[in-house]
């Protein structure tokens, strides 16, 4: 797959961490900042919204995944 322009890659990094947040169980609630507590329900509902909120889980999904191999050797 190719992605050819940042807009698709927002796109494509949204759909990537709605489908991370669809595996959480459907009961976990996350604090984010001083924004409150959300739902999995409502964390899918701001990112599919391209919401500050729902922008600002995407870029934390993504530094996560970004950072994973440095995370998984700190384990070992």
């Amino acid at each position: 797959m190719t992605i050819n322009s940042k807009k698709e890659f927002d796109e494509h990094a949204a759909e990537l961490v709605i489908a991370r947040l669809s595996a959480m169980a459907p009961n976990v609630k996350l604090s984010v900042g001083g924004h409150g507590t959300f739902s999995r329900s409502e964390l899918i509902a701001e990112v599919q919204n391209n919401t500050d909120i729902g922008k600002t889980i995407v870029k934390l999904q993504l530094n996560y995944l970004r950072h994973m191999p440095e995370l998984s050797q700190t384990l070992v």
